[in-house]
């Protein structure tokens, strides 16, 4: 089973929604120049359905009508939460509060949820190797195919929605208009955890391996045509795609981040190596963990990374032009434990001076009478079994049965 991300900004990485392990959501963001917890959500069934991935909507997306309240605009306003339980819960951010579930037909576990470009559908991947279609207009499923013979763990829509490419232990290429498949790629040797598309080239990385793969959706070949050597394992990469030019920022196991650029119109057979790199650690010389990582929009080259604990994320944007082939970010990393020194505890203790009363079957008794009371019992089983077992015996061989005396 690939693992799933617990963590995900939103597209313009003003906020951040963070499922934790009990399945509650955190959504954190900007206020007032400080990150801040703005919500928290705990499903109903949030113990027997615990959340597996998350997807922001696209942004400039209407809130679909739910009972008795109005739709609004707003900027990544859903976050579609998927489970173990094999629903997908829309929640909004706006009305604070769960628009709709939809359910899958075989309730297999979700693992991976992906929006269209206007937001008005989104895929979901199960463990049993189906994909659902969800409508937001109508708030019901549409369709479920199975494409893949085992369990589809990863997913990537293009632009147009045309092609939905599916990661299992290979990667199915799956044309949506024909409902068909129509390629599939081959040289993962681990289930297929992150999927994107950029133009007619797919970026993928697996569980346990150190590279991304670059594969081309036209054409006839099944090998990857580009690879990115991370040199450690990948946890989670993004693109930023400017033409034929893409930026990738990928995230490893070991919280770094390898800043890679390739040209996609000289794609060769070769592995490109990272040309920054980003590490963060303490003031001690602790080494710290970026967790997430986000190339930001536009011209100004911003990586926007996350670092810090679940109960205090930090979100950082740092300028790409700034950094240096390698560079170290020195930071103060704040832990937040319950029960820490100066903190108040949620531990109540009564002060009870020693005077408490017990409570059970029969009167009540004090702690002092009820001690006074079983030192006497002890003290009289004691003087009854005062006498040694050598008196014991003598007594019992000279004193006749009645028994004996009656059959004389």
């Amino acid at each position: 089973m690939a693992t799933q991300l617990s963590n995900m900004f939103s597209s313009d990485c003003s906020k951040l929604a963070m499922a934790t392990h009990d399945g509650r959501l955190t959504v954190w963001g900007n206020g007032g120049g400080n990150y801040q917890l703005l919500q928290q959500f705990s499903p109903s069934t949030h113990l027997s359905a615990v959340t597996t991935c998350l997807a922001w909507a696209p942004t400039s997306l209407a809130t679909p009508k739910k009972k008795k309240k109005k739709a609004s605009q707003s900027k990544s306003d859903l976050v579609a939460m998927g489970t173990s339980a094999g629903t997908v819960l829309l929640y909004s951010t706006v009305q604070g509060d769960l628009v709709t579930t939809f359910k899958t037909e075989n309730s297999a576990r979700i693992n991976s949820v992906v929006w269209n470009s206007s937001a008005s559908s989104l895929y979901a991947a199960a463990e049993d190797g189906s994909v659902s279609l969800f409508s937001l207009a109508t708030l019901s499923l549409v369709s479920t195919v199975r494409p893949c013979p085992g369990p589809a763990h990863s997913l990537a829509l293009s632009k147009d929605g045309s092609i939905l490419a599916i990661g299992s232990r290979n990667i199915v290429i799956w044309d949506t208009v024909r409902q068909m498949v129509v390629k599939t790629v081959t040289g993962h040797a681990s289930p297929v955890c992150r999927l994107h598309i950029v133009d007619n080239f797919l970026f993928s990385s697996s569980v346990a391996e150190r590279v991304v793969s670059v594969w081309s959706m036209e054409g006839p070949e099944t090998g990857s045509v580009l690879s990115l050597g991370v040199n450690q394992g990948v946890a989670d990469f993004d693109l930023h795609s400017s033409g034929c030019q893409v930026t990738a920022a990928v995230v490893t196991t070991e919280g770094r981040v390898a800043v890679f650029k390739a040209d996609l119109s000289q794609t060769l057979a070769t592995t490109l190596l990272p040309v920054q790199t980003v590490a963060i650690e303490t003031e001690g010389g602790q080494p710290g963990r970026i967790a997430q990582a986000m190339l930001a929009v536009g011209e100004e080259g911003l990586l926007t990374i996350l670092y810090g604990s679940v109960l205090c994320p930090v979100m950082e944007q740092v300028t790409l032009a700034d950094l240096s082939q390698s560079t170290c970010l020195v930071r103060e990393m704040t832990v937040t434990k319950s029960g820490q020194a100066g903190s108040e505890s949620d531990l109540v203790t009564p002060r009870t001076d020693g005077q408490v009363v017990f409570l059970a079957p029969g009167g009540s008794l004090g702690t002092g009478q009820g001690r006074q009371r079983k030192e006497g019992k002890r003290k009289a089983e004691k003087e009854e079994d005062s006498l040694p077992v050598e008196d014991r015996l003598s007594l019992l061989s000279t004193q006749p049965s009645p028994q004996a005396d009656k059959a004389a």
